[in-house]
């Protein structure tokens, strides 16, 4: 198995630098045509919709363009593909970061009730509770 780091998505997916996205593309597929597996964990999921918002420009249903079209990519595994899942749906429909969405998903996945917070935003998902 091959975990892919944040840098990669982002050059594959903004291709700012198109001989470093070249490299990342063959590489990829060289490992896919051998048998590896490639797998993205939660925290690079939630790197790559800070990196494309903040450094990028990209808006939110840009982000989740390129979330849903890792998800539909059957070649790359997640930590948990049903848990990215939820987290992309979820934030879809909530003023709350996408961050915030993968960790309510993972917490009510663990048995939380919800979620305590401070972030007024993040309470736009049902899971979370603001203090105060």
């Amino acid at each position: 198995m091959i975990a892919i780091d944040t840098n990669v998505l982002v050059r594959l997916v903004t291709d700012d630098d198109p001989r470093q996205a070249r490299l990342a593309q063959e590489t990829l597929e060289r490992a896919v045509r051998e048998g590896q597996s490639l797998v993205i964990v939660h925290v690079v999921l939630c790197e790559l919709v800070w990196v494309l918002t903040r450094s990028y420009g990209y808006t939110k249903a840009q982000c989740l363009d390129v979330l849903e079209r890792l998800l539909g990519f059957g070649a790359l595994s997640f930590e948990s593909r049903q848990v990215a899942s939820a987290a992309t749906k979820a934030w879809r429909s909530s003023q709350a970061d996408f961050s915030d969405a993968v960790i309510a998903i993972t917490a009510t996945g663990l048995g939380a009730q919800h979620v305590l917070t401070f972030d007024k935003k993040a309470c736009s998902l049902a899971t979370y509770r603001l203090i105060g």
